[in-house]
C-alpha cells in the first residue's frame, strides 16, 4: 500500500525511556490492515536509554509511515504530546503510547469505518486489556466486554475518565484551547472532543494497556498519597475545564459535583498543604462542592472525625481563603448564595467540634 500525501489518519505515539516496549508498540501499529493511508508520529521526550535508537531504526525501514520527533531534552509528557498533536495532519487521530500496544490488526479500520458511518459521533473507543507487567493482578478488560453503549455518556465522562488512551480514535480538531495544566491529558482531550458530538462504543477488545513501575500513573496504584500530592490540582483543573465546556448541559452538574467532591476528599486525606493550594486555586469549587463532600461523611463517625481534624489543622489558612473570596463583588455574590452559606455554617460548626 502506498502511504503518500496527506494521510487519512495520524497515529500519535509518545514515549520516554521505553526501550523495553517501543518495538512492540510500533510493530502493533505497522501490523494494521487498512484501505486508507496513515502515518505514525513518534515523539520521544529525550530518553536516556536506547529508545531513540530503536525509533530511528524503524524510521529508516518505514520512512513513509514513521515520522520521528527525537528531543534532546525532556520537556514533559504533556508538552511533548501537545506538540505531536499539532503536527498531526490526518482527518482522524489515534493514540498509542510507547508502553502500550494494539492487539487487533483491524482496529484502525474498524474505528474509522464506525466514524465514517456515524458523522454525529465525535470519537469512538473500545475495551482494553489492562495487565500488570509483574503479574501482581489478573489481567482484565476495561471497560468490561459487553457493556452497553448507553453507559458511556458525557455525564459519566465528566465525573471520571473511563477511556483508555490506546483505545480512542477521534476527528482532528483545532486544539489551541487545551489547557496544559489539565492532567490526565487524555481525559481533558476526550472532554474537549465531546463538545463536537457523541461518544461511540465498539464492543471489542483491540488494545493492551501495560501497568509497570516506570509508568506515569503507577503511583496511583501503589502510593495514592504521592499521587494526589502530584496530580490532585491537575485533576481539579480537568474539572474546571469540564465545567467551562459542559457546565450548562443537562445532567452534567450533578456528575461534576460528585467528581470534584471525590477529588477534594482524596486530596485532603493525602496532604493538607495540597488541599490548601487547591482551595486557593479553585475557591469556587471549595464553596460549591465542599458542602457535598462533607455530607458524604455523615454516615461514618471515623471518616468525619478524620475530616474534622484535618480541617482544624488548616483553620487559619481556610479563613484566609474565605477572606480572599470576599475581596471582589463576584466572589462575594458567590458566598452569599444559600448553598454557600450552608457550607460555611457547617464548616464553622465542624471547626468548633460541634
Amino acid at each position: 500500500m502506498r502511504r503518500l500525501g496527506q494521510p487519512t489518519l495520524s497515529v500519535i505515539t509518545i514515549c520516554y525511556n521505553h526501550e523495553k516496549y517501543i518495538g512492540q508498540a510500533l510493530e502493533s501499529i505497522l501490523a494494521q490492515k487498512t484501505n486508507f493511508t496513515f502515518t505514525v508520529i513518534v515523539a520521544d521526550d529525550g530518553s536516556t536509554d536506547s529508545t531513540q535508537a530503536i525509533i530511528r531504526s524503524y524510521a529508516q525501514k518505514f520512512p513513509q509511515i514513521i515520522r520521528p520527533i527525537l528531543r534532546r531534552k525532556n520537556i514533559g509528557a504533556t508538552p511533548n504530546f501537545f506538540d505531536a498533536l499539532k503536527k498531526a495532519r490526518g482527518k482522524y487521530i489515534a493514540l498509542c503510547e510507547g508502553d502500550d500496544f494494539w492487539t487487533d490488526p483491524a482496529k484502525l479500520q474498524t474505528q474509522v469505518d464506525y466514524l465514517e458511518k456515524h458523522p454525529k459521533v465525535a470519537f469512538c473507543f473500545h475495551p482494553v486489556k489492562v495487565f500488570f507487567e509483574d503479574n501482581r493482578e489478573p489481567a482484565k478488560n476495561v471497560p468490561p466486554l459487553k457493556s452497553k453503549a448507553s453507559q458511556w455518556t458525557l455525564e459519566r465522562l465528566v465525573e471520571g475518565n473511563f477511556i483508555h488512551t490506546c483505545s480512542v480514535v477521534f476527528r482532528r480538531r483545532d486544539y489551541r484551547d487545551l489547557n496544559p495544566e489539565a492532567i490526565p491529558t487524555d481525559w481533558h482531550l476526550h472532554l474537549y472532543n465531546a463538545q463536537f458530538g457523541t461518544i461511540g462504543w465498539i464492543n471489542k477488545s483491540m488494545a493492551a494497556y501495560r501497568r509497570h513501575p516506570e509508568g506515569l500513573w503507577w503511583d496511583g496504584h501503589v502510593n495514592p498519597t504521592n499521587f494526589w500530592k502530584k496530580f490532585g490540582i491537575h485533576e481539579l483543573t480537568v474539572y474546571a475545564e469540564a465545567e467551562r465546556m459542559h457546565g450548562d448541559k443537562p445532567g452534567v452538574r450533578e456528575r461534576l459535583t460528585r467528581g470534584v467532591a471525590s477529588r477534594l476528599s482524596s486530596i485532603l486525606r493525602a496532604d493538607q498543604t495540597t488541599f490548601l493550594t487547591a482551595a486557593k486555586k479553585f475557591p469556587g469549587f471549595v464553596v460549591r462542592y465542599a458542602n457535598f463532600l462533607l455530607e458524604q461523611y455523615q454516615g461514618s463517625n471515623t471518616e468525619l472525625d478524620e475530616l474534622r481534624q484535618k480541617l482544624q489543622a488548616t483553620r487559619e489558612e481556610l479563613e484566609k481563603v474565605k477572606a480572599e473570596l470576599g475581596q471582589t463583588g463576584k466572589e462575594l455574590k458567590l458566598i452569599r448564595t444559600s448553598r454557600s452559606w450552608r457550607y460555611l455554617t457547617k464548616l464553622r460548626r465542624l471547626l468548633k467540634g460541634n
